[in-house]
């Protein structure tokens, strides 16, 4: 008798009772973070208290971990909302007490002034009084990164909490006198009224003078989201096009590539969808991609287009997560300089033709028009592949993780179980070097293979950066835990 085995491997089941495996807190953490809205449904229910209680499991293991990744997902996902719920529940843990680390990662975390007012508001909601010291000399020092017209514009007169009650609170040492007179006027409610484009707006009213004045006012989202209002009201569209397909402008803007997607599709069903302008918006696209690294080597791609993908990003959001897949998989073969299978699955599987020639808008429609059923029978991809012992370096799946295994019975009655692990573990057998990369876009907690098998990458998120991460686990084999644990902030 062997006394000495190996582990065995803890395996579960999915929101859909697929097999499935558990990941270790961090790993948790770290996968519903970066597909996170705090606050809204998914498809299978709301994960914020997973959140918070993997938070509390990895803050007795590494608490610095969390307020890295809370900073990575502000800074290099451009996430809002979950880096504030983050750096409040840290700031109540005993594991933070007197580390400094509170005060350090504020910092990092605070990017616009609103952010000010967020983090106190969720602090009072959830805590009430007192707050803790750490984040109160955090903000203290955050606030200084704001001037009067940053300020101004986020004083929240009508929120909660409004600007001035963050002063009050905190009570953020002036500089300089500029500062105490500012200080001061946001204290007696004596701060004007900021020049912004919006308030210009509502004051003037809509029309094609007041827009075309307060155009160069107007940052790159704002002018992306008011395309049809520019259009409609028959202003000057040159300087708004020329900026919209900027190179510089579309790198600083750090807008999703599915935020474009987005706004095509807007303009596209409207009645400003001008040739011109939708081509902007399509170049504007390609552009936001030209700074990934090239995809070596032979992948092979494929998109979960299962019901559960059709599930919206948030009730306010119109974009599915079936289109962040669709779009992930025609940036990904666009950015491939060697020979690319793509494909969709749901129910059925189903190879797809892509070509070169087509933009990145164009591809994407094609593979979300498949019609390959509402299952998610992801094992059919694998599947594929060992039925045609096709030899590929990568795998990369698109999806919410939540895939059926199945049952099936050959002509004497043998019952065959398919599932993604098993379905992997046939196809390492041909071709041992191969790896899996699973971009896990809405983040349940579990993975559909074992977890630490070094050839299995798993990836969440939906900025075209995550894509990144093909190069950088082929070459230093680096995880993407590590990665956020070597981060240091924004450059």
């Amino acid at each position: 008798m062997k006394i000495n085995t190996k582990n065995k491997l803890e395996s579960t089941t999915n929101k859909e009772g697929g097999l499935a495996y558990e990941l270790t807190p961090k790993e948790r953490l770290y996968q519903r973070v970066l597909t996170c809205f705090f606050g809204e449904k998914k498809f299978y229910g709301n994960e914020d208290n997973n959140i918070i209680s993997d938070l509390k499991l990895v803050a007795k293991e590494d608490p610095e971990y969390i307020l890295k990744l809370a900073s990575y997902a502000r800074n290099e996902m451009y996430l809002r909302t979950i880096p504030q719920v983050l750096l409040v529940e840290c700031a109540q843990l005993p594991e933070f007490k007197g580390t400094g680390l509170i005060g350090k990662y504020t910092n990092q975390i605070v990017q616009r002034a609103d952010e000010l007012t967020e983090i106190l508001a969720y602090q009072l909601d959830k805590y009430k009084k007192p707050i803790p010291n750490s984040l109160l000399r955090g903000l203290s020092k955050a606030i200084h990164k704001f001037d009067e017209y940053q300020l101004s514009k986020y004083k929240g007169s009508k929120n909660k909490v409004k600007l001035k009650d963050v002063i009050k609170l905190i009570h953020p040492k002036p500089k300089n006198d500029t500062e105490s007179k500012l200080y001061r006027d946001i204290m007696n409610d004596q701060v004007k009224p900021p020049q912004t484009w919006e308030h210009e707006l509502m004051t003037k009213g809509a029309s094609k003078e007041t827009w075309d004045g307060i155009v160069p006012k107007m940052g790159y989202m704002a002018l992306l989201r008011n395309l049809r209002n520019l259009v409609k009201h028959n202003a000057n569209l040159e300087p708004v096009l020329t900026k919209i397909r900027d190179p510089d402008q579309v790198k600083k803007s750090k807008q999703y590539p599915f935020r474009f997607y987005s706004a095509y599709k807007e303009l596209e069903r409207s009645d400003a969808n001008t040739t011109e302008v939708l081509d902007t918006i399509n170049d504007a696209l390609e552009l936001s991609t030209v700074n990934l690294p090239q995809i070596k080597g032979t992948s092979f791609m494929s998109s979960d287009l299962s019901g559960s993908m059709e599930s919206r990003l948030s009730e306010r959001s119109v974009i599915s997560y079936m289109d962040i897949a669709c779009v992930m998989q025609a940036i990904a073969f666009k950015i491939s300089d060697d020979k690319v299978y793509t494909s969709a699955f749901g129910e059925s599987f189903a190879k797809i033709s892509l070509s070169n020639r087509n933009s990145i808008l164009v591809n994407t429609d094609i593979i979300k028009n498949m019609r390959v059923g509402h299952s998610t029978n992801g094992y059919k991809v694998i599947q594929h592949l060992n039925e045609k012992k096709l030899m590929v370096d990568r795998v990369m799946l698109f999806t919410d993780m939540q895939m059926y295994d199945s049952d099936e019975y050959d002509y004497w009655g043998s019952d065959t179980r398919h599932s993604v692990k098993d379905e992997w573990t046939d196809y390492k057998k041909i071709n041992p070097n191969a790896k899996l990369y699973i971009f896990d876009l809405s983040g349940y907690g579990t993975i559909v293979v074992p977890p630490h098998d070094p050839n299995v990458a798993l990836i969440s998120g939906w900025s075209e950066k995550i894509l990144e991460f093909v190069e950088l686990f082929e070459t230093d084999r680096l995880s993407m835990l590590d990665k956020i644990s070597n981060y240091q902030g924004p450059k």
